[in-house]
């Protein structure tokens, strides 16, 4: 028998504990390949969405966490399928085989299970790659059901597997050079060590996730770019210490009770799982970091292009606003177009006239009050030697800033800042300032300053004018009019494409969203399997002293729920709260698609839940 056949050998009698790795390593290298055939494909490579684009960046960025996620979860993966194996290990040691014979054998196994699942996976992927570029087409408002051959996809995809495989075998052969012998024949069964967790440990790791809850709810008052950071530390360290510290401490404080220690299977099922979470803290932090990633992906990415009407009209008021200077001759057979343009629509129409000065705009309260009617904003009244600014950005953090301002001067003008409004009026960006002022001072110092007439149409239904309004701009307002005396912004155009992005950011999370998920129910799939001999052997033991099967089924049920559903729960609130955070930063409201996202997430984890957990008591019940 050759040394390759050996290997394959040892892969079919070993093929249980390969499948969750090699089933996993063919999604993932069946994602990338889908990727890489759009980033490739002809239509949108000759479209102009080339190195530097948001769509190409998109499709690059997906590709590389795509990358980078399955070189961390084969290196996971395999190191845990070595663990299982270490007594086999010992055992050809023992017959004779060499280190340098035992890491050849690893390592050749590892290249027939990539090889395999490269070959899997590319073929997979130009099974669904036609669905997925119709997807993307959509996305890009191309065409690109034309066939081709996507021979830079396969390649890049070979070619990026492959060294991620020659690399992750060396990296867990390191597990091999630490045990000797004997322990690789103890394999997973070496006695373990006492527990002694520290509670101001455990206590801090509450406090943490405290702490961070706390600041997302109260985001207001916070500086976002800078506490966002400490946000996710405090989180995330607090997961960390909760696992590794305050549930070992919560069982401890279980255990010495001693009442409630001795009733029944407790003795048993809390003295395994005061062992099981020292050795699970590490993965159940890593399944907690994985599903609030996962489901914050399909929450937040979800919504994005249902809400992307509301949010595009929250930054644009007017669906149209043309703004022209006093002294422009043209703006008559501009507005007359604009109007021929929508007479189909029953649209709304303003003017008013406002005061300019470097960029910062003036307008009396009469015309305020007539344009925040028709946008659904509160009246204001003013004193004559009093002002109101308007914010020019919808952020809270734009808001609140200006809040601080109590007096403002323009052109030897002094107004006494009464409050800010908490709505813009204009597009979003436009002027450096704008204030509202009495009738009376606006019609005294008028004089002083250059004018700006203003013009917005409003009607409804305008996400179906966007046709006639490109139409519209390229005909009468391109950028190569030599005048530069009016501006005409429109809310058709910064919807289509804040559209775009939105459904970039979706397709994103969507496709990353899911390939934690696979991360994690593979995950699981591993920690199980690790965990199977060691529990057999167990179990056969205790059936003997008269452990009968409803106990064992109680038992083994809250452990592997235990280690389902803490994650899961906990994945959860950070979701919710994540959401909190952004709808309070962005505007938005957390609706019931969110809640039915986390609905069907959470019935599809119960589902493994059960299929897993069924599979296993098999296993370590039914004895050979």
């Amino acid at each position: 028998m050759t040394f390759g056949r050996f290997a394959y050998n040892n892969i079919i009698r070993n093929f249980r504990a390969y499948l969750a790795y090699f089933l996993s390593s063919i999604f993932s290298i069946m994602i990338f390949f889908v990727f890489a055939v759009s980033m490739f494909h002809p239509i949108i490579t000759d479209s102009g969405i080339q190195s530097g684009s948001t769509a190409f960046m998109a499709l690059m960025i997906s590709e590389l966490i795509i990358l980078g996620f399955s070189l961390l979860f084969i290196l996971y993966s395999l190191g845990n399928f070595l663990k299982s194996r270490l007594r086999d290990f010992g055992v050809m040691i023992i017959i004779g085989m060499s280190n340098k014979q035992l890491k050849r054998l690893i390592l050749i196994e590892n290249l027939i299970i990539g090889l395999l699942a490269i070959m899997l996976g590319i073929l997979l992927g130009l099974s669904i790659s036609k669905l997925f570029l119709l997807y993307l087409g959509k996305i890009f408002y191309m065409n690109l059901t034309e066939s081709y051959f996507p021979i830079k996809a396969i390649l890049m995809t070979i070619i990026s597997f492959m060294l991620l495989f020659l690399i992750t075998g060396p990296l867990s052969l390191k597990l091999l050079n630490k045990n000797n012998i004997f322990e690789l024949l103890v394999g997973t069964k070496k006695p373990k060590k006492d527990i002694k967790p520290s509670k101001l440990f455990g206590i801090l790791g509450i406090l943490c996730l405290m702490t961070g809850y706390a600041m997302m709810l109260f985001v207001n008052k916070l500086n976002i770019n800078g506490d966002m950071y400490m946000i996710a530390l405090l989180i995330t360290l607090g997961m960390f210490l909760f696992f590794s510290q305050f549930t070992i401490l919560i069982l401890k404080h279980m255990k010495n009770r001693e009442k409630f220690y001795k009733n029944k299977i407790n003795m048993l099922l809390i003295g395994n799982l005061v062992y099981k979470m020292k050795d699970n803290s590490r993965l159940l932090f890593l399944m907690t970091i994985l599903l609030s990633g996962t489901l914050v992906a399909f929450t937040t990415t979800s919504t994005l292009v249902t809400s992307q009407g509301k949010s595009s009209k929250n930054n644009f008021p007017m669906v149209y606003s043309y703004f022209s200077e006093d002294n422009n001759n043209k703006k008559y057979e501009d507005l007359e177009e604009i109007r021929n343009t929508i007479k189909e629509y029953d649209y709304k129409e303003l003017s008013f006239p406002m005061l300019e000065y470097n960029n910062e705009v003036l307008l009396s309260m009469s015309n305020y009050n007539k344009l925040s009617k028709q946008l659904g904003l509160d009246k204001i009244n003013l004193r004559i030697d009093e002002g109101i600014i308007v914010p020019r950005y919808n952020s809270k953090e734009h808001i609140n800033s200006l809040k601080e301002i109590k007096a403002y001067k323009i052109k030897n003008v002094n107004i006494k800042i009464k409050e800010s409004t908490d709505r813009i009026i204009f597009p979003t960006g436009m002027f450096s300032k704008i204030i509202v002022i009495h009738d009376n001072l606006y019609n005294n110092i008028q004089s002083k300053f250059s004018k700006i007439n203003f013009h917005g149409f409003d009607y409804e239904n305008w996400q179906d004018s966007a046709d006639i309004t490109e139409a519209l701009k390229e005909k009468h307002f391109n950028l190569d009019r030599n005048d530069m005396k009016s501006y005409f912004l429109t809310l058709p155009d910064m919807y289509l494409a804040e559209l775009q992005q939105s459904k970039i950011l979706q397709f994103m999370g969507i496709f990353i969203g899911v390939i934690l998920f696979m991360a994690v129910l593979s995950f699981l799939y591993f920690r199980l399997y690790t965990d199977e001999p060691f529990d057999k052997v167990k179990y056969n033991n205790l059936s003997k002293i008269g452990l009968s099967f409803k106990n064992m089924n109680k038992i083994v049920s809250i452990e592997i729920g235990i280690l389902f559903f803490v994650p899961f729960i906990i994945a959860i609130v950070n979701s919710i709260f994540s959401l909190l955070f952004l709808n309070s930063v962005l505007n938005n409201s957390f609706n019931l698609k969110n809640w039915g996202i986390l609905l069907v997430l959470s019935c599809i984890y119960s589902l493994y839940f059960h299929l897993l957990k069924k599979f296993y008591i098999r296993k370590v019940w039914f004895f050979d």
